[in-house]
């Protein structure tokens, strides 16, 4: 099943019983690839859409998780950043960290409030400072109850260090 983010969280992001039904109900797809998920504080850019930085976050997924491989199903979670898609009527009135200082312009905000013109977009802030890199790292151990293992793809080939292309900093 593929992802398409519902906003169906609290308003502390944290996956709702509903979001269980509802993930449990299609376990028979095969994979569900779950909806696009915060993976930190004030990187919102739906409201009410999930988030997996809080330990109630990770309790709850789990729910979702358990009632899913319970009806036979498998489920992986979509983990993403709002980017410059955030805004700060949702973040605590923090401005966005972006890969990029680039504000969204001729779009409309969903908001708690409803749509809202931008009037005045944001300009993210770009997210190679020391102290993003910081709080990106003191973050990780907070919902992290055990380790997460990545794994590459078995068929990804490794680019040899000379194509690898120059890392900016």
């Amino acid at each position: 099943m593929a992802p398409l983010t519902r906003c169906r969280a609290d308003q502390n992001h944290v996956p709702t019983a509903l979001m269980v039904e509802h993930y449990a109900q299609r376990a028979s797809a095969g994979l569900i690839i779950a909806e696009a998920t915060a993976i930190m504080e004030n990187c919102t850019a739906f409201w009410t859409e999930p988030g997996i930085y809080s330990p109630d976050q990770v309790t709850a997924w789990k729910k979702v998780t358990e009632a899913v491989h319970a009806k036979g199903g498998q489920i992986f979670l979509q983990i993403w950043h709002g980017g410059r898609a955030c805004h700060p009527l949702m973040n605590n009135g923090l401005i966005p960290v972006a890969p990029s200082a680039i504000p969204i312009t001729n779009d409309e905000i969903h908001t708690p409030n409803g749509k809202v013109p931008p009037r005045h977009p944001p300009r993210p802030r770009r997210q190679r400072t020391p102290s993003d890199r910081h709080r990106i790292q003191t973050s990780r151990p907070k919902c992290q109850t055990r380790r997460i293992r990545r794994r590459r793809s078995p068929w990804s080939q490794r680019l040899p260090a000379r194509l690898l292309p120059a890392r900016r900093l």
